[in-house]
Parts: structure tokens; C-alpha cells; sequence
């Protein structure tokens, strides 16, 4: 129901600024190298498009409209920041801002009603996210049972996740052209900060799955092994902020991590392993 009003309310205080002045006038690699043991290479990660329902609920793809709404759900600007606000509004609807931000009373005017809009909305803003990622299959441990994953692609104490990479992740209306622009979200350096850190080296999988697969990846001439993953992601708050204006900028949000799904298949159709934390 919120969501109905909030595209109403928007659509309305936007005519209403714009009948207004008529009568005067006549939207590198995904998981950060915050330090080696966490650096990732992506391959070719599945692309991810429409809300993911698991049994644990719906997570969002990554979109940079959705994660600047972060920054006012957990209280990283306030509404005095006027800066802030007019690149919110550029997140949200480039369009808007491309044609309107020329014309400051207009301009103003949206703005106020964004502010509404914010104070009444932040609390459903989306806070669950899926990212995805590849990894790659060493041999098979017989003693085991298990693939190992390679060293470049193990989970190992991961603690940190960026957002954005933009191979996989849908900008809105073609946002890097604005990125100059971003002081207040700086997208290339925002990350997810694991509450735990996460660890998983391995996939159990019985002998016979595991020879199955190995025949299907030998006639796809398939030497790496990679399989495609899906992170799955619950921020629950704040827990770095430096906005300085300089390219060292970042922000650390605060993450549980729920699931780690791996995929046979790039279209994410054949489930080979999955893991909830």
C-alpha cells in the first residue's frame, strides 16, 4: 500500500510544482579487497534482475537507487543536507533531475516533497540484497566428498562485500555519467561490512552427483569448473561513515549474511549447494 502511495505522491507533488510554474511561466570485483584474503575475480557472474523470494523472504538486486536509500534508513543525512537530497533525487530519477534541477524554484519544491516522502517511507526502505558472484571447482576429494574451491575463489574470513560492480549491476538512466556528481554516495566505495565473518572452502555433494557433473562440464569443455553463486545479504545498519568530498570516501554498512547458493548454470536454474548462516 505504501509503495502505491509513494509513486502517487511523488506523481502528484511533481504535476503540482510544474502547474505552478506553468501559471507563472505560461534512476571490480564484487566482494572487496579490504584485504588479499578476501580479494575475488569474477568471471562472468549471473545477472540478476527481479526480487529473489527464498524461504527466508525477498531479497533485492543491487540498484543504486535502493542502496542510496540506505544512507537515510539508517540515519546517514539528514534533511537540512540540501546536497544530499538533490543527489538522491538524481539516484532515484535521473530524468527528473536532468530536466528540472535548472529551474530552482520548481526544483525546490520537489525537493521539500521528497523530504516528506523520505521521513514517511525510509523505514520500508529495502535492506535485503542478492549479489551475484562465480566460483570455481578444484577436484574432487574422494575422502571426502566435497569439491574444494579454488584459492582464488574460496570463502575464506570474508568480512566485507562491495555493492557495486558495474559488469552486473543495472545503473539506473546510465548513472555513471553523474558520478562526479556523488559526493554524498559514493558508489564505488560503499561495501557491506559482515556482522560475521564467513568462511565456506568447500561443497559436499555425493559421488555420483559429483561424477555427473564432471561429465556434463567435460562436454562443455568447461576446464575452470565455475559455478555461479548468489549471495544473499540483510543490512541492519551503519557502522563506518567518512564523506569528505575526496576519492577516499566510503561508507560501511552493517550486514548479516542469511544464504550462499551455487549454481551449475549461469541461468541459476540447477541448485548444487546451499548455505544458510
Amino acid at each position: 500500500m505504501k509503495q502505491h502511495l509513494f509513486a502517487r505522491s511523488l506523481s502528484s507533488a511533481l504535476s503540482m510544482a510544474l502547474m505552478a510554474v506553468i501559471f507563472v511561466f505560461s534512476g571490480s570485483d564484487v566482494f572487496a579487497q579490504k584485504d588479499k584474503s578476501d580479494s575475488r575475480v569474477i568471471m562472468q557472474a549471473s545477472k540478476i534482475d527481479s526480487p529473489v523470494t527464498t524461504t527466508l523472504g525477498t531479497y533485492e538486486p543491487v540498484r543504486v537507487d535502493d542502496v542510496a536509500g540506505l544512507f537515510w534508513k539508517y540515519g546517514v543525512h539528514t534533511y537540512d543536507d540540501v546536497t544530499a537530497l538533490n543527489q538522491f533525487l538524481l539516484l532515484k530519477n535521473c530524468v527528473i533531475y536532468d530536466d528540472y534541477f535548472s529551474n530552482d524554484f520548481l526544483w525546490q519544491r520537489i525537493v521539500q516533497s521528497q523530504v516528506r516522502e523520505i521521513d514517511y517511507f525510509k523505514d520500508t526502505y529495502k535492506s535485503r540484497f542478492v549479489i551475484p558472484d562465480v566460483v570455481s571447482l578444484a577436484r574432487f576429494d574422494f575422502q571426502e566428498s566435497v569439491f574444494y574451491l579454488t584459492n582464488d575463489s574460496a570463502f575464506r574470513n570474508m568480512g566485507f562485500i562491495t555493492f557495486f560492480n558495474p559488469d552486473t549491476v543495472d545503473m539506473n538512466c546510465d548513472i555513471y555519467r553523474h558520478i562526479h556528481e556523488l559526493k554524498k554516495y559514493p558508489i564505488n566505495n560503499i561495501y557491506a561490512k559482515l556482522e560475521n565473518p564467513v568462511t565456506m572452502q568447500y561443497v559436499p555433494i555425493k559421488r555420483e552427483d559429483a561424477q555427473r557433473l564432471i561429465d556434463d562440464l567435460s562436454t562443455k569443455s568447461e576446464k575452470d569448473r565455475v559455478m555461479y553463486s548468489r549471495v544473499y545479504i540483510n543490512i541492519i545498519g551503519v557502522s563506518k561513515v567518512s564523506l569528505k568530498g575526496s576519492f577516499s570516501d566510503q561508507v560501511e554498512f552493517l550486514a548479516r549474511m542469511e544464504r550462499i547458493e551455487i549454481y551449475e548454470d549461469i541461468e541459476n536454474k540447477k541448485l548444487l549447494y546451499q548455505r544458510d548462516f
